[in-house]
């Protein structure tokens, strides 16, 4: 009998089944073809609120268990995904630049902050009003830790295929799916939760990104650039992720013209060399009403779990949460305040939908 049926295997669901493993759990993945939002995400982790100087909530913690985390994965898989990259943070006005010199000597975020405004000038890059660093920040390559992973499983780990729920039959202390007996199931399908019949009335209301990839020979630029509304980040040789646009009501993944423009003007004016877009890609990420996770147990059904709605910071947060949902499943330590679904339960969202 396996511990665990994930499904999904976006972020979230990598990171749980890396805590199986890590725990010596049997497990098995189901993941459909569909595009995720981890397959699109830059995989950024940057403990600053950079649009409004202040701290992501929890930052410290969550990012001191990010580091061991992605570190003890590069160790035991052989594979460098988690770099220390510095953040530029390019500002459009002198106002910006006064922002981020009094946020510098905040008690708090000078941790993170370089308090110098640097006004050096490149050939390739609009420089007009200076920029501020980020130090502790960090790039998560999320599709090389995934795909890295899954190599590395067995095959009869790994499926493939939509996870079909009229399939799953709920028993006493077990569940069934198909041929594939387990304790429990854990759903990590990110916005396709709203599909999904036994958590699909949590308030997960999502938002559509579009990013770009673009090659740009000439731009020779390491760190990663944050300049108007979006976040320029290189990738391999002469290649960088250009992102991201914000649609509430759209909640389809097709690309759209409007998106693409919105995002190719920002871009012009950062940098000054000439690029060829070579993709052009929209997700929808797992955002909620509150903006915080949704970790739980369904309150009927006990061998239901969720782990969702990691919304931005997922490179950041995926592994602290995983750990605590862990250990709320297997030793019954109870899970954060902020992101139990328990949270939701006085409006009758976990509670709808039982089967």
């Amino acid at each position: 009998m396996k511990h665990s049926i994930i499904v999904g295997f976006g972020l979230a669901g990598c990171a749980y089944a890396l805590q199986l493993k890590r725990h010596q759990k049997s497990f098995v993945i189901f993941n459909d073809k569909t595009a995720s939002a981890s397959s699109m995400a830059a995989g950024i982790i940057n403990p600053v609120v950079l649009k409004r100087y202040t701290r992501v909530w929890k930052a410290a913690t969550f990012l001191e268990s990010a580091q061991a985390f992605y570190q003890h994965f590069e160790k035991e898989y052989k594979a460098n995904v988690f770099t220390s990259t510095a953040i530029k943070r390019f500002f459009s006005s002198i106002g910006e630049q006064n922002q981020w010199s009094e946020a510098s000597r905040n008690e708090w975020l000078k941790s993170y902050l370089e308090p110098e405004i640097h006004m050096t000038t490149t050939p390739n890059i609009y420089n007009r009003n200076g920029y501020g660093q980020v130090k502790n920040s960090f790039r998560l390559d999320i599709q090389k830790m995934q795909s890295t992973f899954k190599q590395a499983l067995d095959k009869e780990c790994f499926f493939e295929e939509s996870f079909d729920y009229a399939a799953l039959k709920i028993e006493k202390n077990n569940v069934m799916y198909k041929d594939i007996k387990a304790v429990n199931v854990v759903f990590c399908e990110g916005f396709g939760l709203t599909e999904n019949p036994f958590f699909n009335s949590l308030p997960l209301v999502g938002n559509k990104g579009e990013i770009l990839i673009i090659k740009a020979p000439d731009l020779k630029e390491q760190s990663i650039l944050k300049a108007g509304g979006v976040f320029i980040i290189p990738l391999k040789k002469d290649y960088f992720w250009v992102g991201a646009t914000f649609n509430w009501d759209d909640k389809t993944t097709a690309t759209t013209v409007k998106g693409r423009t919105w995002l190719e003007n920002q871009l012009n004016t950062i940098i000054k060399v000439p690029y060829e877009i070579i993709k052009h890609v929209a997700g929808i990420r797992p955002t909620v009403v509150d903006r915080r996770p949704l970790l739980g147990q369904h309150p009927v059904q006990k061998s239901l779990y969720v782990f969702n709605g990691l919304g931005t910071r997922g490179a950041l947060m995926a592994p602290l949460l995983s750990e605590e949902l862990f250990q709320f499943i297997t030793a019954k330590k109870a899970l954060s305040a902020e992101c139990t679904i328990e949270r939701f339960r006085n409006q009758n969202t976990t509670e709808k939908h039982i089967h």
